[in-house]
This record gives structure tokens, C-alpha cells and sequence, in this order.
């Protein structure tokens, strides 16, 4: 592909990232809701991670419904058996959060609050298990789970990038719902991406 020299502004660059983000946010939800919304959620989420990672990387992302189909379509045995695992612990935190509401007071408030450290764990492996997945293939599931946990914890600037971003998203989106229609899942997306390239690069 020849690059013009107009290509390299950085309004172009920028312009370029958001319309391929909103792209591929509108695919990750049509594909999800085309595997039944719960088979389709994590295949749909690997190729979302695949493309953003690509496109992080300055590789070539022109193709992007086939490429984000063939990935889709690739990962979908493979990643829905870890998804069951995923979805058994959120179902466990689910009643163990209703079960909690019979104890008394004194040991309630204990119970929360181990409940809301494992569940900020929890999130923080969710939200790195897939840039983790498709940046580290050749690791086992336990281990990609290890990595997704301890990755953000390894430089504080990265646990303050991704905290920060969260917070940011979550501000734009209340006041500026428009933004999550068109970019919601693709912008996380980003942000974990960069930072699990970032921290990947020196263990490889």
C-alpha cells in the first residue's frame, strides 16, 4: 500500500482510529448477539482484541469483517470452553451475594468486603484475559489467568493508566451516551491492549 504524506497527520491517524474502533465495536455486538449473545460474547471479544491489536501494532486492518468473521468464527470452540469458567464464577459471586443477606450485621460487613476485593480482582482479569489471550496463545488457561491478574500490578503507571482510563470511559459515557453507542466496548478494548503490548514486549 503506498502511504501519502497526508497520512501520517495525526488528525488523519486519529480520525482513522475512531472510525475503525466504531467499526469493529458494531461488529463485536453483531457478532455477539449471531452466537446467541452468550456462546457469541467471547469469540466476538477475541477478534475485537485481535483487530485493536493489530491496528495498535501498525498492521494492516483494511480487511476487517472478514478477518474479524475468520478469527470469530476460529476462536469459537476454543474460547467458549474458557468462557464457561468465566461464567461459573460469575454465577458463584452472583449467589454468594444473595446468600450474604441472611447473615447479621456484625458479620456482613466482613463478607462485603472480601466480596468487593474479589470482585475488583475478578474485573481486573476479565478486562486483561483477552489482550492476554491473543497476545500469548501458547500459555495454558491457568497461566493466561495468572498474567491477566498480576500484568497490570507489574509498573504502577499501568494499574494508574487503566484505572484512569476506566474512570474516563465510564465519565464519557454517563454524560456523553452517544459515545458508548458508537465506541463502548472497542475504547476498553484499547486501553487494555496497550497496556498488556507494553508490558509483554520485555517477558517475550
Amino acid at each position: 500500500m503506498i502511504t501519502v504524506r497526508w497520512m501520517n497527520n495525526p488528525l488523519y491517524v486519529a480520525c482513522d482510529w475512531l472510525v475503525k474502533l466504531a467499526y469493529m465495536h458494531f461488529l463485536w455486538v453483531i457478532f455477539t448477539a449471531l452466537g446467541g449473545f452468550v456462546a457469541g460474547l467471547f469469540p466476538a471479544t477475541v477478534a475485537l482484541h485481535t483487530l485493536v491489536g493489530r491496528l495498535a501494532r501498525g498492521e494492516s486492518t483494511y480487511e476487517i469483517l472478514p478477518t474479524f468473521f475468520a478469527i470469530w468464527k476460529q476462536e469459537f470452540i476454543r474460547s467458549n470452553k474458557y468462557a464457561l469458567v468465566f461464567f461459573l464464577a460469575f454465577g458463584l459471586f452472583f449467589v454468594n451475594f444473595n446468600i450474604m443477606t441472611v447473615f447479621p450485621d456484625e458479620l456482613l460487613f466482613f463478607m462485603m468486603t472480601g466480596m468487593g476485593i474479589s470482585v475488583f480482582f475478578f474485573a481486573i482479569i476479565v478486562s486483561f484475559f483477552f489482550p492476554v489471550y491473543v497476545s500469548r496463545p501458547d500459555l495454558s488457561f491457568f497461566k493466561m489467568i495468572a498474567l491477566s491478574l498480576f500484568l497490570p500490578f507489574r509498573h504502577m503507571k499501568s494499574m494508574l493508566i487503566f484505572l484512569g482510563g476506566i474512570l474516563l470511559l465510564l465519565a464519557l459515557y454517563y454524560f456523553l451516551p452517544m459515545l458508548g453507542f458508537f465506541w463502548g466496548i472497542s475504547l476498553l478494548a484499547c486501553i487494555t491492549t496497550l497496556i498488556t503490548t507494553k508490558e509483554l514486549t520485555p517477558i517475550k
